[in-house]
This record gives C-alpha cells, structure tokens and sequence, in this order.
C-alpha cells in the first residue's frame, strides 16, 4: 500500500495472525507472554473475524457460539448471514468485484429470492 510498516508492527501482527485460531485455554506460557506482547486486541480481532469467517466453513461446531454475544441475534439472522455470505462469494467467484458482488447479494436477499 506504499507505505513502511515499522518491524514492531510487523512482528506484533505475526504474533498475532500465530495464536489467533489456538484457543485461550490451550496457550502455553509462551503464547501468553506473546499474546501481552502482541497487544491483546490484535489476537482477539483476529479470532473474532475467524469466527464470523467460519459461517462458510461446513461443521457446525466451527460456527459462532451466539450464547457468547451481548445483544440478542434474531432467529432469521444467521441463516440470513449465511445466504449473503454464499452469494456474494458465488458473484465473486463469477468475476465481479467485492462491492458487485455483496450489492448483488443483498439485493437478491432484499427480494426474498
């Protein structure tokens, strides 16, 4: 993107992008040290961004636990998510861009189609 990340930042990240899918029960005393060291909200974006990714993933038990949100989920919304989620990667996967192809999937959700 044209411009320098420090080497900080950049070992912060792999620190990061490393523990992100180990559970926080399962860290070792070393991936706790890394875990502080790699600023704490780096590791838990990235696992909560995993999470919302596995909706396309096809085991149920790799989906969200909703239990685990502060705010209530209506029962229609995950299926929803999901729909949007396997539209807009089939627009993709059919050549549009990233903008086509969510708009494209929202709007054949919007339609009840």
């Amino acid at each position: 993107m044209g411009r320098e990340v420090p080497t900080a930042a950049l070992h912060r990240a792999a620190q990061a992008i490393a523990l992100h899918d180990v559970p926080y029960n399962h860290f070792t005393a070393q991936q706790k040290c890394a875990y502080q060291a790699a600023a704490p909200h780096l590791v838990d974006v990235l696992k909560a961004a995993d999470c919302l990714d596995r909706y396309r993933l096809p085991l149920q038990r790799w989906w969200p636990d909703l239990t685990r949100l502060r705010v209530p989920v209506p029962d229609w919304l995950p299926e929803a998510a999901f729909a949007l989620f396997v539209r807009s990667e089939q627009a993709a996967l059919d050549g549009a861009t990233h903008h086509h192809a969510l708009t494209t999937a929202r709007q054949s959700l919007a339609r009840g189609q």
